[in-house]
């Protein structure tokens, strides 16, 4: 990660997570259960076009191949932990499938996702570095206070703020911010994804109220894809 903010930091993309291998019996899981993750930053709409499907074919074995290793790597992983490398690939998805207010996010600007607090990351976000999405260059920094993170367009709030998550959440509103966190009751709290542990798989709830208020839109993708979404019905666009 970026250690100054506002210093711009060029980093080789990460192949760490493009490398995971496991069985078909080992590869099962929900097609409802985690979103699409791409290791070579491929993105997929919804045209419906042959490719399209192809691309959202092979995401979605992808992820098949990296919820199944989640199961055996905590007791073999070291930091950054096979949970985190996962949850750093989920913050480039959600940027994929989620739209900015072009006001907050003109076309050709970075689009900066940021940790608030302490880092558990532990390095697997520096593969993110200069990724493209939408047209937009990832920048990855460390926010040291509010006002950084409201500058931020996906901010993920680290455990370590958890006593101050409320004050937080109020002071990123109306921000046009996407908020992240693992924190448990994140959603329930006013956060926009929570990122939740379920049957030793990452999964995520999403919170349409905070997203809708900030004129942030959701893929219908995304949210299919959400174990819960709460405040609104399943749609976007």
């Amino acid at each position: 990660m970026a250690g100054g903010w506002g210093r711009s930091s060029t980093c080789p993309s990460a192949s760490r997570t493009s490398s995971i291998r496991c069985t078909s019996s080992t590869c099962r899981t929900s097609s409802r259960g985690s979103p699409p993750i791409s290791p070579a930053g491929a993105t997929c709409r919804a045209s419906g076009g042959t490719e399209d499907r192809s691309v959202r074919r092979g995401l979605f074995h992808w992820l098949l191949r990296a919820t199944a290793l989640f199961a055996v790597l905590p007791a073999l992983a070291g930091p950054p932990s096979g949970e985190y490398q996962i949850k750093a690939a989920y913050l480039l998805n959600f940027a994929r499938y989620v739209e900015w207010p072009a006001g907050r996010l003109p076309a050709g600007a970075p689009l900066r996702i940021c940790v608030l607090g302490r880092d558990p990351f532990g390095g697997a976000l520096e593969g993110l570095e200069g990724r493209q999405v939408q047209g937009h260059e990832v920048r990855v920094r460390q926010a040291d206070n509010l006002d950084q993170a409201a500058d931020c367009h996906l901010v993920f709030i680290s455990g370590s703020e958890e006593r101050r998550m409320g004050p937080i959440l109020r002071g990123l509103s109306e921000r046009a911010v996407l908020t992240v966190s693992d924190i448990d009751g994140f959603v329930e709290a006013g956060g926009g994804i929570g990122l939740v542990i379920e049957e030793q798989r990452v999964r995520f709830d999403i919170n349409q109220g905070p997203l809708l208020r900030d004129n942030l839109r959701a893929s219908s993708q995304l949210l299919r894809l959400g174990r819960q979404v709460f405040g609104a019905e399943r749609g976007g666009r």
